[in-house]
């Protein structure tokens, strides 16, 4: 029953039936052309649009019926308008009252199609539409819920979500919809309901007519992040819990950070596996407390601290340093030792240092490998207890391509459902492996920064201070971080001082003269940095950087000597040097000349070897899998070496053609396999 007709009947005069009737059918007959133009809002309930539509629009309406009694008509008018000036007070505060933010922001809409049959109710919370039953419209429910946009969602591939909000009248729940949920029906009841009691009960072309009012929202436009860490286009850090740019602090609200007036947010997935991000810590006030904890760290590691820091400090430019205009590559970190020596409590203060807490997990899949390298951007991944022995081929020698993919920040891929689609993993984190012994691939050697755990002091009282004061040295990791554009420079221009500085030093390994200028480059921009916080001459000697520099040399060559002693090449010299002394190989695959000249120069005494004949030999007797498959990637090896004379094979009697071709090897140079002795022995 309409207010009009309450009027009637409450007037002090009574009305026939046929009056009443007549005044009906006249009223609804004479709806103007303002009328019918100024269609209310299909999707608000009566009640919601009578205390919108203000009373003045209402009268300016109206018109006059033909009425036989105009003067009947003008007394309920006046009634009517005498009673609505009384409540229209009342009326607009009980509105504001219940037009509440949540609902206020439901009704921020602009309709783009005037024939949307959806409506809204906003008192219950839910959508519905009117049904012709007979000679009257009834109402059918189409869900319990209605849905609050929040904003568009745009990501990397340039697809869009909606970020939403689900309300009823009990709860609510924040969603994301992409547009397979948002298009099928089926796919659409499933979702909601996931979430809670979320029902819908209508069809696909209410879905559509939804779909509709939904993008009836003016939304701001946000963009998805798929990795944590440093966003170079961006140059900003970005975490689950806040965002650094320019040194300052931003706190993530509503799943959303905003900076420089465009904002940010993760895609959900990836937010549930970078959780190991800590949460943001200020530098303490008092400067002793970061110089004491500092000091004692790298007493506690000595140089190796140092290096260890510089690999983190260098971590968060990985991005800049690592390109192909620079030094194309960043080195792993390989902390090595037999148990309980030192390497996890170095490599967790390391990561300490990183602004994040690092899980050590043991050695990891090819896919949580993949994954990630991808979801942390400049910062340490890190894996312990990984052995060089496992199965048949090793763990490093299975994961071999991954280690030279990650070295060289290539880009990992791998199939997809879709036959035709191929997923990219981008190397964005950097990588460092603990075990009990280093690798000796010698295919990956020379891409390690490998530390020695037993070098490492064994002071308890110094390890407890650093353990007691991790915080600050993830708030000394978070400073770096988020200033990492002002100290970028001095680190870039103290890696070319290192590149020039180390291939000056007679070392000939480039790719580790490389790595090493990476990692001394961080270490002194660290001392650099640090000394301005904690005051002139702590830190920053040149004392102390030489030194480094004389220990990574050092190092470098100990490295080098190492990796080709492990070659696969000189594994199968020694190979053949103990079956020739275990009378393996015959006599006929080789001899030896004494004072035989060669291109003009003498040789004391050169051994001749018949590589048809030592090739099976050995692959008769080896018990692995083996690392060539031809005589020929043998010899393209043992060319690099001194003790290799010439550059192809030759007959030992060259007027002999049924003579074997051999290859000439200098018995007398020191580089050889001990082993190799042998074949002196055996002639």
């Amino acid at each position: 029953m309409s207010n009009l007709e309450n009027y009637l009947n409450d007037l002090p005069f009574e009305l026939t039936e046929e009056e009443k009737k007549e005044w009906r059918e006249e009223g609804i007959n004479n709806k103007t052309a303002n009328q019918q133009d100024d269609i209310p809002n299909p999707f608000l309930d009566e009640d919601t649009n009578a205390n919108i539509v203000s009373i003045e629009e209402r009268r300016k309406n109206r018109k006059k019926t033909e009425l036989r009694d105009f003067t009947l008509y003008e007394d309920v008018m006046k009634a009517i308008q005498e009673d609505e000036n009384k409540q229209s007070t009342s009326s607009d505060t009980d509105a504001s009252e219940k037009d509440n933010k949540i609902v206020s922001d439901l009704k921020n809409y602009v309709l783009p199609f005037d024939d949307i049959s959806t409506k809204i109710n906003f008192k219950k919370m839910y959508y519905y539409i009117y049904y012709k039953a007979g000679k009257e419209f009834k109402e059918e429910r189409l869900s319990n819920f209605l849905i609050l946009p929040l904003y568009a969602i745009k990501a990397e591939d340039g697809s869009q979500k909606m970020y939403a909000r689900l309300i009823n009248q009990e709860t609510s729940v924040e969603v994301i919809f992409d547009g397979e949920k948002l298009s099928n029906q089926r796919s659409f009841k499933t979702f909601v309901k996931s979430y809670g009691n979320y029902n819908w009960n209508g069809k696909q072309h209410n879905l559509n007519d939804l779909n509709d009012l939904l993008s009836a929202y003016k939304l701001d436009e946000i963009e998805e992040k798929t990795y944590a860490g440093w966003h170079k286009r961006e140059k900003m850090w970005l975490f689950p819990d806040r965002a650094y740019h320019n040194g300052n602090v931003y706190p993530v609200n509503d799943d959303k950070v905003t900076i420089n007036g465009k904002s940010f947010t993760f895609d959900r997935e990836v937010k549930n596996e970078v959780k190991i991000i800590r949460e943001h810590i200020d530098l303490p006030e008092d400067t002793n407390e970061i110089n004491n904890v500092v000091e004692s760290f790298i007493k506690l590691y000595k140089k190796d601290g140092h290096l260890g820091i510089g690999w983190i400090i260098a971590s968060f430019v990985a991005d800049d340093i690592s390109s192909k205009k620079l030094a194309g590559q960043f080195p792993l970190l390989a902390p090595y030792g037999i148990y309980q020596s030192g390497k996890t409590g170095y490599v967790r203060f390391l990561s300490e240092m990183a602004g994040i807490d690092t899980e050590l997990n043991t050695e990891p899949s090819k896919d949580v490998w993949r994954k990630d390298l991808h979801n942390f951007s400049c910062l340490p991944i890190i894996y312990d207890e990984v052995k060089e022995k496992k199965g048949p081929n090793g763990y490093i020698k299975e994961m071999r391509p991954y280690i030279n993919k990650t070295f060289d920040r290539a880009t990992f891929k791998k199939g997809s459902i879709d036959k035709y689609a191929t997923e990219h993993y981008e190397v964005h984190g950097t990588l460092g492996l603990l075990g009990e012994v280093p690798p000796t691939d010698s295919a990956i050697l020379s891409r390690f920064i490998y530390i020695d755990s037993s070098k490492m002091s064994k002071n308890k009282s110094l390890y407890h201070i650093v353990k007691s004061n991790q915080h600050i040295l993830n708030a000394i990791g978070q400073y770096f971080m988020r200033t990492s554009e002002d100290w970028k420079p001095d680190f870039m221009a103290s890696y070319q001082e290192f590149l020039v500085d180390l291939g000056e030093r007679d070392i000939k390994d480039d790719r580790m003269e490389i790595s090493y200028a990476i990692i001394l480059a961080g270490a002194k921009t660290f001392l650099k940095v640090l000394e301005k916080l904690v005051g002139e001459g702590k830190f920053n000697s040149e004392r102390t950087i030489k030194e480094l520099v004389d220990y990574v040399e050092s190092k470098i060559k100990s490295n080098g000597q190492d990796l080709r002693q492990s070659h696969p090449s000189m594994q199968f010299l020694e190979d053949i040097g103990t079956m020739v002394g275990e009378k393996e190989i015959i006599d006929t695959a080789f001899t030896i000349r004494i004072n035989h000249e060669f291109e003009g120069k003498l040789y004391k005494k050169i051994l001749f070897l018949a590589p048809s004949s030592i090739w099976k030999a050995h692959k008769k007797n080896q018990v692995s899998d083996p690392f060539y498959t031809s005589s020929g990637q043998l010899k393209n090896d043992l060319k690099t070496y001194s003790f290799f004379i010439g550059s192809k094979s030759f007959r030992v009697s060259p007027k002999l053609k049924s003579a074997p071709t051999c290859w000439m090897i200098d018995l007398t140079d020191p580089s050889l396999p001990t082993e190799m002795q042998n074949f002196d022995y055996c002639k």
